[in-house]
């Protein structure tokens, strides 16, 4: 999406919207270099969410890790982290469209809230369970 947004840079008008409501309908305006913020933002989080997939030994886990189930526990952490990333790229995608091709309908937004949110409870559920 961020190599998407940089190809159509140049084709963006002046002012672009930087804000949507939740029904996706613009309601803040501002320069069009904002865009580039946006891209180098998600690009950021994007890769930081990816590479710390592949590194669940780094994670906070809610339970104690041993021997016995630290294949579990980082499988599930990972799984969290991918899921994570996911929701990340729906919300990007909205507001990507929202800013490239008008409303975004925002409804990618919300589902990419609900897949984050969801990542969370259901990764820390099976953390859990797989503490065991």
């Amino acid at each position: 999406m961020t190599t998407w947004t940089l190809v159509r840079y140049g084709s963006l008008p002046q002012t672009v919207p930087t804000h949507v409501d939740a029904r996706g309908q613009a309601d803040d305006w501002g320069p069009s270099w904002t865009v580039l913020v946006l891209a180098g933002v998600m690009l950021l989080l994007s890769l930081g969410l990816a590479a710390l997939s592949a590194h669940p030994r780094a994670f906070n886990f809610p339970t104690e890790v041993t021997a016995g189930n630290a294949q579990g526990i980082y499988r599930e952490g990972e799984r969290m982290m991918v899921a994570a990333l996911v929701g990340v790229q729906l919300i990007y995608l909205d507001i990507a469209l929202s800013i490239m091709d008008g409303p975004g309908g925002g409804v990618l937004i919300w589902i990419g809230m609900a897949v984050l949110l969801g990542s969370v409870v259901v990764g820390i559920i099976r953390l859990l369970r797989a503490g065991r």
